[in-house]
C-alpha cells in the first residue's frame, strides 16, 4: 500500500473592515507570509457576520488535521467572544490549531492548555472593550447633537449622484449605470430618483 504522508500547513487568515484600510491588509498579509504561511486568505468585510465572510468559510473549509491557522490579531478572526469561541471550537474539532500573532508582543497558540485559557480571557476583554467603545461614541454623539456640531454622514452613494444623472442623459439605462458607478441598481434609482 502507497501512502502519502501530508505535510501539515500554515494557513493565514488576514481581514479589514474596509477597502480604505489596503494597508492594513497587505501588512497583515506580509507578516503572515513572514511566519512562513503556505496559504494566506484575505478579505475586505467586516467580521460583524462571520456568516458572510467567504474567505474565512473557504480558509475553514481548506484546512485539515495537523494544520493550523494564523492571525495577526484576534479580532481579526471575530468580533465578539462567541463567534471567536465557536471559530476556535469548530477548529480544534477538525485538529486544527490556531497562532495569534500580535499579543503585546507574545504569540498564543491554541493547542496549548495556557493558550486555550488565554484566548478565552483575550476574546473576553476584546468584546468589552468593544462595547465600551461603542458606548463612548454614542454619548459622543448624544452630546454633539445636544451641541448642534453632528449632522451625521452623508450616505457614500451620493457623490456618484452628478456622474449617474450625466450617464442617464447619455441614454444608459439603471443597469448600465449602475455596473460603471460600482452599485446596486437600488443605489441607482435613489441617486436618480
Amino acid at each position: 500500500m502507497n501512502t502519502l504522508e501530508l505535510e501539515h500547513m500554515l494557513i493565514g487568515y488576514a481581514r479589514t473592515s474596509t477597502t480604505e484600510q489596503v494597508y492594513s491588509l497587505e501588512a497583515q498579509r506580509e507578516a503572515l507570509e513572514a511566519f512562513g504561511c503556505d496559504k494566506v486568505y484575505h478579505e475586505q468585510l467586516s467580521a460583524a457576520s462571520t456568516s458572510k465572510r467567504a474567505e474565512l468559510g473557504n480558509m475553514i473549509e481548506f484546512a485539515r488535521t495537523g494544520d493550523t491557522v494564523v492571525i495577526t490579531r484576534l479580532d481579526r478572526l471575530a468580533r465578539n467572544v462567541r463567534d471567536l469561541l465557536d471559530i476556535v471550537e469548530g477548529l480544534q474539532a477538525e485538529g486544527i490549531g490556531l497562532v495569534v500573532l500580535d499579543l503585546a508582543g507574545q504569540q498564543l497558540d491554541t493547542t496549548t492548555a495556557s493558550g486555550k485559557f488565554m484566548l478565552t480571557m483575550l476574546a473576553a476583554v476584546a468584546e468589552m472593550e468593544l462595547t465600551l467603545r461603542k458606548e463612548r461614541q454614542v454619548v459622543g454623539i448624544k452630546k454633539a447633537k445636544e451641541a448642534g456640531k453632528y449632522t451625521g454622514r452623508k450616505p457614500s452613494i451620493h457623490k456618484h449622484k452628478e456622474e449617474a444623472l450625466q450617464l442617464k442623459e447619455e441614454g444608459l439605462n439603471i443597469s448600465a449605470i449602475a455596473e460603471r458607478l460600482s452599485l446596486s441598481r437600488n443605489s441607482v434609482y435613489k441617486l436618480l430618483g
